[in-house]
């Protein structure tokens, strides 16, 4: 009997682990030695006992392993560049230009150079040249006669400034008719010569 107890409690124990995470039903009786039975299969006089299955419990979070080195660099602050020099080498300070349709170009030089994530913007008298964000070179045309300026500025991620250049002024002039610069003194047109005066008669000579 007692072999007979074991196995039962055994059939428990291993239905138990198995369970799934919904609640099982068994009955338990006893016979009338006094044995104590129990099924998955109701029988006269048993009595229903629920045995709530074991739900699985959540993953254990994925172990993570930082090497000292990893540790080490992610607790620095980020490195910040900072540039020693912003400027411009071409066009040249009070530089000029003939025409209005006149290519300009604009080259844009810094120490050290644009790093990751900075911005590189020019201006062209106030307004930002889209076309030459990040760029080291460009070039303009279409521009107004009179006198301009070019600046340029570093930005960071969030939109500080890192660093600003000097303003550089050139003009662009329109060609004139009488502009000395296409027209020399071998190219004025030349005066209409003219004619030679008739010289007077002589008077007659008198015979004494």
């Amino acid at each position: 009997m007692k072999t007979r107890m074991l196995l039962l409690l055994g059939c428990m124990l291993m239905l138990s682990s198995n369970a799934h995470a919904t609640s099982r039903e068994m009955w338990v009786w006893k016979d009338a030695n006094g044995v104590t039975h129990y099924s998955d299969v109701p029988a006269p006089g048993a009595k229903r006992i629920t045995i709530a299955g074991s739900s699985p419990g959540a993953p254990p979070p994925p172990a993570t392993t930082t090497s000292d080195e990893g540790a080490t660099r992610s607790e620095q602050p980020p490195v910040t560049l900072q540039y020693d020099s912003l400027g411009f080498t071409v066009p040249e300070e009070g530089a000029t230009f003939f025409a209005a349709d006149a290519s300009i170009e604009v080259r844009v030089t810094s120490s050290p150079m644009l790093a990751k994530g900075d911005r590189l913007l020019v201006y062209l008298d106030g307004r930002q040249v889209d076309a030459a964000e990040n760029s080291y070179q460009h070039m303009l045309t279409g521009l107004d006669r009179g006198v301009h300026m070019l600046t340029a500025v570093i930005l960071d991620q969030q939109g500080n400034e890192k660093i600003s250049s000097a303003p550089r002024n050139f003009s662009v002039r329109i060609d004139a008719v009488d502009n000395p610069r296409n027209v020399g003194p071998a190219l004025k047109p030349q005066p209409t010569p003219r004619p030679a005066p008739t010289p007077a008669p002589a008077p007659p000579k008198s015979n004494k």
